[in-house]
């Protein structure tokens, strides 16, 4: 990943802008993916959402696409129970999928078969915004999405 210093100083007020002005995160989780290389992106609370108080910002991700990980749940999504089954729910922690989930492992997986295959996923990467712990700051990450073995 080469990004130069002005790039790099530009995401990051993006991203701070983004936490004071909500309707910014599309274009700036956009952003991030383009940094990252990655096909989509999302900043999530994944643990809420948005009905429970939570939010999505996603980068290039389709309706139905989000539609039938909803429809899997967090119980069958295999990178969510890692992170809380390992307690790699860390503030600043970032993890490449293949550390949280072997692929052998993966390839077995419902999200795997129903969402990765049929949208060209092979890879993601994912970072923790917020472990939670603070009762004001719901659990948040995010996730980078990558095809054809693309990735960091």
């Amino acid at each position: 990943m080469n990004i130069d210093f002005a790039d790099y100083d530009d995401l990051v007020h993006s991203v701070y802008a983004s936490a004071l002005a909500p309707s910014g995160w599309t274009d700036t989780i956009g952003a991030v993916a383009e940094v990252f290389g990655a096909n989509q992106a999302l900043i999530y609370t994944f643990m809420h959402g948005p009905a429970r108080g939570g939010f999505c910002f996603t980068h290039n991700l389709p309706q139905e696409q989000l539609e039938a990980w909803a429809e899997i749940s967090l119980a069958e999504d295999p990178f969510v129970q890692t992170v809380l089954g390992r307690n790699l729910v860390v503030d600043g922690a970032v993890y490449e999928g293949c550390e949280l989930v072997p692929r052998e492992q993966l390839i077995q997986t419902l999200l795997y078969r129903e969402i990765w295959v049929p949208r060209d996923i092979e890879h993601i990467s994912v970072s923790i915004i917020f472990d939670g712990d603070d009762a004001h700051k719901l659990p948040t990450a995010t996730a980078s999405f990558h095809a054809n073995q693309t990735r960091l």
